[in-house]
């Protein structure tokens, strides 16, 4: 399964799981978050910070940590009023289910370190945003 289509099947759980008025202001935080992540640029920082991290590993480059990094930085969109630690399990099980068959994808593991960096970084930018636009 596509990274985005794991993520599109976490919103739509985390929807149906929500009374209407929390699924409106769930599209709105959405929308709120979903301005401060440009694809292209959080792949193209990933693929210039990978080998600084301290997960690198020279024998995995890169293009094996893409999809854990998309999927850290879109999880957070759809949970922007969480903090990590109270989806990581949920995260993980969505990871593992759609691992298997998935020669290509990393195991959790290998995977959290960048789904979680990701994530952080973008909770990073996001709060930076908020601030620049409180103090004008």
């Amino acid at each position: 399964m596509a990274t985005n289509q794991l993520t599109d099947n976490l919103k739509d759980q985390m929807h149906d799981r929500m009374s209407s008025p929390q699924r409106a202001g769930a599209d709105l935080a959405e929308t709120a978050m979903s301005e401060v992540v440009d694809p292209v640029a959080e792949e193209t920082y990933w693929r210039e910070n990978y080998a600084a991290r301290p997960y690198y590993d020279e024998n995995m480059p890169v293009d094996m940590f893409i999809a854990a990094y998309r999927y850290g930085w879109e999880s957070r969109v759809l949970y922007d009023d969480m903090n990590y630690r109270d989806v990581e399990a949920h995260l993980r099980r969505e990871w593992n289910r759609n691992v298997k068959g998935n020669d290509r994808r990393l195991i959790w593991d290998k995977a959290k370190h960048a789904i979680r960096d990701a994530w952080e970084r973008v909770t990073n930018a996001f709060r930076a945003r908020e601030k620049s636009l409180r103090t004008g």
